[in-house]
């Protein structure tokens, strides 16, 4: 028995071939060969497979039962931070939109790093009737990562659809510009539609200066820290909402150009694609808030979803 655990332990542990371990032992590489066989057979050593899949599919699951999600894709990885999992999280969502949007849909889309990342990836999908149009107001720099126009071109011709975009900012000075601008012919048209898009695909944005919004000037350092002291973690289409998932500066969604966040619960499906340990509770915060049915994420984020959701109920 003893001589059958340390042939084990050389061959399992240490990583030896049958041959190193025969020289080392004084044995034949035959002999070797029917010591780890008989290992085997008297439960000395054990083979058990871990399937990532599994284990992404049951924490699908658990994150459907603790949210009340419609539908949650868990990509496995080994990875955690958000620049590395995004790209992971991209492709699993156009396999997912090849399943969710149908012929004749609207469908809505943001902007942003995920949704330039989403868009790269996308392959031409057989749909008809399908037309593409931007959620919220766009930006000032084409340079900026997942420009609305890119994103929403290239959404419109993987689906053989046409693309509206907002011309608009994504967010105003004033609130009586705002309602302006919404009013204006051209861009009531293209809101109009995306109120009435069945399918509506976005990220979830952090507070911080890496944010698009604060690098486009569209929100000064100032307002970011006001948007901290009254608890923001995270926005949905420019909206900010704190960890309960609830508006968090009135004044500021007054000045930003979009759908509602209430409009998104409407959505057949409301597709949140985020992950990485730097999203989490912002990713959390829009969970409690209902802006979302549907959830991409990856293995680690959707476990400690599941975790702080369990011990909310418990």
């Amino acid at each position: 028995m003893e001589v059958l655990v340390k042939v084990a332990r050389l061959a399992y542990d240490h990583g030896l071939s049958q041959g190193e371990i025969a020289k080392r032992i004084g044995t034949s590489r035959s002999t070797v060969s029917r010591m780890l066989r008989e290992a085997r057979e008297r439960g000395i050593v054990t083979v058990v497979i871990h399937d990532p899949t599994e284990r992404a599919e049951k924490l699908s699951q658990a994150l459907k039962e603790t949210y009340g999600l419609k539908e949650a894709i868990v990509v496995p990885t080994e990875l955690e931070s958000e620049p590395a999992v995004r790209p992971l999280l991209a492709q699993a969502v156009v396999g997912l939109l090849a399943d969710v949007v149908r012929d004749n849909d609207i469908v809505g889309v943001s902007w942003g790093r995920t949704m330039g990342e989403i868009a790269r990836r996308l392959h031409p999908m057989t749909k008809r009737g399908v037309s593409v149009v931007q959620l919220n107001g766009g930006l000032n720099r084409a340079d900026l990562p997942g420009y609305p126009n890119y994103v929403t071109g290239r959404f419109a011709q993987a689906f053989g659809a046409t693309a509206y975009v907002l011309p608009v900012p994504a967010i105003v000075r004033m609130p009586a510009l705002r309602r302006e601008l919404e009013s204006d012919p051209a861009t009531k048209t293209v809101l109009d539609l995306a109120r009435n898009a069945s399918v509506a695909l976005f990220s979830v944005g952090v507070i911080g200066v890496e944010s698009v919004l604060v690098q486009s000037g569209y929100l000064q350092l100032h307002e970011l820290q006001q948007l901290q002291l009254r608890g923001a973690v995270g926005d949905v289409i420019g909206r900010y909402y704190d960890s309960r998932g609830q508006i968090c500066d009135r004044e500021l969604d007054s000045r930003t150009i979009g759908i509602e966040l209430a409009e998104l619960k409407e959505k057949r499906y409301a597709i949140a694609v985020a992950g990485g340990v730097e999203k989490r509770q912002a990713i959390r915060g829009g969970l409690l808030g209902g802006y979302f049915n549907t959830l991409v994420t990856d293995q680690f984020t959707a476990l400690e979803l599941v975790k702080a959701g369990r011990q909310e109920t418990a």
